[in-house]
């Protein structure tokens, strides 16, 4: 009687190194087109450089939809001046101080400064420029969100920061203006339109 050979187990052989490379460079343009690439974040923990502007390690980057005063600005207060520039950057600098902080760019301003949003406790966690203003450390920038508005209004309200006072719009005090009594803590509203106006322009002043 005739035997069958007994069939041989069916081995796998290892696919080529240039074949598995082949396959796999679909999947990675795939990847790359629907992740967000890594370098658009700024991640780390940056230099408060004034109230509303970080610097990582020489990269700078200017909080998205909000203008804090200048560091030698001055406000008004109880019919006192005191050092609001100061303030904001202190503010600033104490709600960063234990923190990580990733920032998401915003564009550019009218003078070429990068823009972005910056989040403590990773993206979407506790946006640093809604909470200058919340605080009332900051004014909202005429093109910035509506949320951004709404928490400028709730400090004004509130009669804290920059408003418990008169004060010049910082853009305003860039622009030479020296006199808060005028305006009575409102942030200077001609200012506003003025600034605006500069923005359109593609000449603003901050």
């Amino acid at each position: 009687m005739r035997r069958t050979p007994a069939a041989r187990p069916f081995k796998q052989r290892p696919w080529p190194a240039a074949a598995l490379l082949a396959l796999s460079l679909p999947i990675a343009l795939l990847l790359a087109r629907t992740t967000p690439a890594a370098a658009e974040e700024i991640a780390g923990r940056p230099r408060v450089v004034d109230g509303d502007t970080l610097d990582f390690a020489g990269r700078v980057v200017r909080l998205y939809g909000i203008d804090a005063p200048e560091l030698d600005q001055s406000c008004r207060a109880a019919g006192r001046d005191w050092p609001c520039g100061l303030e904001a950057r202190w503010a600033a600098l104490n709600r960063l101080s234990p923190h990580w902080v990733t920032c998401v760019p915003r564009g550019h301003d009218a003078t070429g400064n990068e823009r972005a949003v910056c989040y403590l406790a990773g993206i979407g966690q506790h946006d640093l420029g809604a909470w200058l203003l919340r605080q009332g450390w900051a004014l909202a920038e005429p093109d910035a969100e509506p949320a951004y508005a709404e928490a400028q209004s709730a400090a004004k309200a509130a009669a804290i920061g920059l408003w418990r006072g008169s004060f010049i719009a910082p853009w305003a005090w860039r622009l030479g203006q020296r006199n808060p009594d005028e305006y009575g803590g409102t942030g200077c509203s001609a200012c506003d339109a003025r600034h605006q106006r500069l923005k359109e322009k593609g000449t603003g002043s901050n």
